[in-house]
């Protein structure tokens, strides 16, 4: 919802995708989650096509 915020009302997204809105903005204003934060370090750690082992 958040990248065709400029294209569609929240309103009429959240009614098309039967979510409320209250959860859109409570979802849009969270802190990201510990897991979330290991994945994006992660994600950062990952090189394509290297396999990199660490003992």
């Amino acid at each position: 919802m958040k990248e065709f915020r400029s294209e569609f009302s929240v309103k009429k997204m959240a009614k098309v995708l039967e979510v409320s809105r209250s959860g859109y903005y409570e979802w849009d204003g969270r802190l990201p989650s510990p897991r979330a934060l290991t994945k994006l370090r992660l994600k950062a750690e990952v090189v394509p096509g290297v396999l990199i082992f660490s003992s």
